[in-house]
């Protein structure tokens, strides 16, 4: 399980660099096509869809953060219950995070580090 638990924070940055992967390739695409066919109006989904992408992004990465440091279980925790409504590699990661999370020897991890004794 400690084997699982170090890989949590490499799989939630690579799942945040393939949001921002595929937000970047949709604004690349979509974007000089608008433009070139004079549709503005079309860009406030567009945009809507980059902000969505970037708060997803941002927490992958807040929760890998926390999972490398071991710290703030709690908050690692929310953020990954809250990984599980991004379908479907989300849901995935959310729920194994959450399963890693509650085992007691991962519980006994947090509270060996130096970190958690003062967020808990």
């Amino acid at each position: 399980m400690k084997a699982v638990f170090r890989a949590l924070p490499f799989l939630y940055l690579f799942l945040a660099a393939l949001t921002a992967f595929s937000v970047g390739q949709t604004l690349f695409r979509v974007v000089p096509i608008a433009q070139a066919y004079g549709i503005g109006s079309s860009l406030v989904p567009l945009i809507c869809y980059s902000i969505i992408g970037s708060l997803i992004c941002a927490f992958y990465v807040v929760n890998a953060l926390f999972l490398f440091k071991k710290a703030k279980r709690k908050t690692s925790l929310i953020l990954a219950g809250i990984s599980c409504l991004f379908l479907p590699l989300g849901t995935i990661l959310g729920l194994l995070s959450i399963f890693t999370l509650t085992r007691a020897e991962v519980v006994a991890l947090y509270a060996k580090s130096p970190d958690s004794a003062a967020a808990s």
